[in-house]
């Protein structure tokens, strides 16, 4: 497809397989964009199309003349708009694509008739596949990305998946990435997607979009152990929330057997439908701007209670040096955006940016503006981490106090913790009238970081006598949450860190053992067990058996395959050969490792290390790079330095080291060392853990395992150029 092939013409995209015409629109975007890449996109429903909101969308903006028009629902097209958009397309604009994107059906198929009679457009259609096509439509997806495959394979990957076709382009993309180039045998499909590799992901799935996050948890990890790509379950995701979106979109009062027809499912889906349907809120974040407003309108319609959080700046060093604009262009602009927000969607959350440093007087005719023209909730956050809670308290009151429609709002606070103030001015804020806290789980963020979840929510729970309120929070599930969050940024909780860090229930002084032991609430104020703390993680050692094994990995919310319970038994046996006590934490690591790294291209088999204080510092290292087994000796400043040098020498690379760090995962001069290395490559940057008693080998296996992911990053940029 070329750019003379779209621009000055309409497509037309037509028929029931979603996942083709997406891809269609996708492509005519790409060829739009890479012949000028400040063209601009819109985006709108047929069913809201006008002739004047047609040339509005197709009219040259400020920034370019070439636009890419995207009309999606035309069988939805309102009769008085038939005529205007066919005399459009008979002779459209000389530097805009449209789109006309058609569900497939006899609804509409009128103006189809006549849309594919006129010489300016260009059909594609994307029909639904019969059952003897799907091993073909894998075939040509695994040449789409540079490699080949065998027709068993492809057979035994469609029986494996399914005939979702999304789930289908991920899994060979994940092939492709893990075998470029080569031609995919059917016993790397069966390693990597056999049984049923589809139930997994949507169990997850499921699982997550019900509400029940620890057994989605727990799938997750019984999914990922028995080697299920990540690609899946997100593509499982993405599957989930489009038959929930078209599950609340349609029509009121249809039969079960025709909603599942119309849905997409089979009808004894529509109850796990209608379990997630209950309570799904969806918000779009938007900066205060008309198209990036349109797209969070897009992205939300299909939600139950969809929300748009549009936000602008307020503070006079903001308006002065970001917008450049007056208070009054700003007003102008509240009153603009959120209004066009409420015609999109009933919930509507505006944020003053830095509203701390803005002046009272003006904050409230913002606040007042913004509630005048449909905001729902308002959200006044300490962007930079400058208030005390004092004044976070008092800049409440204020508000509501002075603005005459605060009563009609909802107030939300959302604070940085540049000061070390944002769990307490969070806190005040609620003492001031707010009603909502946007925070985060270990307090992660920008700069500083935001207020920290856990803390709050604590807080709360344990002063109910000057915090009179409720959060529906269930806190035994914090430190598990706090585990996965850190687990997943690679962002270590520090020892001392409130409510989740290791050393929050831990007691050295004398004086507090000896108080512990006479009555425990005399130095605590929360029980470990309130947050998911166990009472005690000394129990595994080298006599430990299987089934005490077994039950300890329940305990920790892990449900593992035969396979990789055996796996998983042996190298904690290996452990515990060199350590007296092994930990829950050793257990997590242990485990979480194996999983992280199963499929990773590069592995390490052997390290010897020689440091000390007469040098030269070496490592000998031995990698399997792709099934091959490589060995090379490296000196190095360090033995670390050593270590990094070797593995530089078998995979050459430009990668800037940006972070080495090193913790110990439990205490003894026997515990494991836990290492994080983050590695940077054009504008790309990766982190990678690695575990083991041996703090050298925990630092090549976390360089490799960065490795690994920029290995993964450049293939999918190369592919992302190749593709357009």
């Amino acid at each position: 497809m070329r750019a003379e092939d779209v621009l000055g013409r309409v497509i037309l995209v037509t028929g029931k397989e979603e996942f083709l015409g997406a891809r269609t629109v996708d492509e005519v975007r790409a060829v739009v964009r890479a012949h000028d890449p400040e063209a601009e996109l819109a985006d709108s429903a047929a069913a809201d199309l006008t002739l004047a909101s047609l040339g509005e969308m197709a009219a040259p903006s400020l920034f370019s003349a070439v636009r890419c028009v995207v009309v999606r629902g035309l069988e939805n097209l309102p009769e008085e708009s038939v005529e205007g958009l066919l005399g459009y397309a008979a002779a459209p604009v000389e530097d805009v694509a449209l789109v006309l994107v058609h569900g497939g059906g006899q609804k509409g198929s009128g103006v189809l008739t006549k849309l594919r009679k006129l010489k300016t457009v260009t059909e594609h259609r994307s029909e639904e596949l019969k059952p003897s096509e799907f091993p073909s439509f894998v075939a040509n997806e695994v040449r789409r990305y540079g490699a080949t495959m065998e027709r068993e394979a492809a057979d035994v990957l469609v029986e494996s998946i399914g005939r979702d076709l999304r789930s289908l382009a991920a899994a060979a993309h994940q092939l492709t990435n893990d075998f470029p180039g080569e031609r995919i045998s059917e016993e790397q499909v069966r390693r990597y997607f056999g049984g049923r590799a589809e139930a997994k992901s949507f169990a997850v799935a499921d699982a997550a979009f019900t509400g029940r996050d620890r057994a989605a948890l727990e799938e997750l990890r019984w999914a990922l152990d028995a080697g299920t790509a990540p690609v899946l379950i997100t593509s499982a995701f993405a599957g989930s929330a489009r038959g929930l979106a078209r599950m609340v979109s349609a029509p009121r009062g249809m039969r079960d057997v025709d909603l599942a027809r119309e849905v997409g499912v089979p009808p004894w889906k529509l109850r796990t439908l209608r379990d997630q349907a209950r309570g799904w809120t969806d918000a779009g974040l938007a900066r205060a701007i008309p198209a990036d407003i349109v797209r969070a309108g897009e992205a939300v319609k299909f939600a139950r209670r969809g929300r748009i959080h549009t936000f602008v700046s307020t503070s006079p060093i903001h308006l002065a040096h970001q917008m450049r604009k007056t208070e009054d262009e700003v007003l102008e602009i509240i009153l603009k955006t959120v209004a066009q927000a409420r015609d999109l969607v009933e919930d509507v959350e505006w944020s003053a940016m830095d509203a701390t440093r803005t002046p009272i007087d003006y904050l409230c005719r913002c606040v007042e503006a913004a509630i005048r023209v449909g905001a729902t909730t308002i959200n006044l956050p300490d962007t930079v981490g400058y208030a005390t809670p004092e004044e976070y308290r008092a800049m409440f009151r204020s508000v509501r106090e002075r603005v005459p429609n605060s009563d009609k709002a909802v107030f939300s606070v959302h604070c940085h913790n540049d000061l070390g103030l944002a769990v307490g001015n969070s806190l005040a804020g609620l003492e001031g009238g707010a009603r909502q806290i946007e925070c985060t789980i270990n307090g992660i963020g920008e700069r500083a970081g935001n207020a920290a979840l856990e803390e709050i929510v604590m807080a709360i729970k344990t002063r109910a006598d000057v915090l009179p309120y409720e959060t529906s929070i269930d806190t035994t599930q914090l430190v598990r949450a706090s585990k996965l969050v850190a687990g997943a940024t690679h962002f270590p909780v520090q020892y001392n860190k409130a409510i989740v860090g290791r050393n929050a229930f831990a007691h050295e002084s004398g004086i507090h053992q000896d108080g512990m032991l006479k009555h425990q609430q005399t130095y605590e104020i929360m029980t470990p067990e309130s947050v998911g703390v166990g009472k005690t993680s000394l129990v595994m050692g080298k006599h430990s058996g299987r089934n005490a094994f077994r039950t300890k990995l329940r305990e920790l919310g892990y449900e593992l395959g035969e396979n990789a319970f055996e796996d998983a038994f042996n190298r904690f046996k290996a452990l515990a050969d060199r350590k007296k006590h092994v930990y829950d934490e050793d257990i997590e690591a242990l485990v979480d490792e194996e999983i992280a790294h199963a499929h990773d291209r590069m592995k390490v088999v052997a390290l010897q290390v020689i440091a000390g204080t007469s040098g030269p510092q070496s490592a000998t290292l031995t990698l399997d790079i792709d099934g091959n087994q490589q060995t090379v000796h490296a000196n190095g400043n360090g033995p670390v330095d050593a270590i990094f040098a070797a593995i530089h020498m078998l995979v050459p690379h430009t990668a800037k080291l940006e972070l080495y760090q090193v913790h110990a995962v439990t205490e003894g001069t026997d515990a494991q060392a836990e290492v994080s290395v983050r590695l940077a490559e054009d504008g790309r940057m990766v982190t990678g853990r690695g575990a083991d008693t041996d703090t050298m080998v925990a630092s090549a296996r976390a360089y490799v395992a960065a490795l690994n992911k920029l290995m993964l990053k450049r293939q999918k940029t190369a592919k992302a150029e190749q593709l357009g």
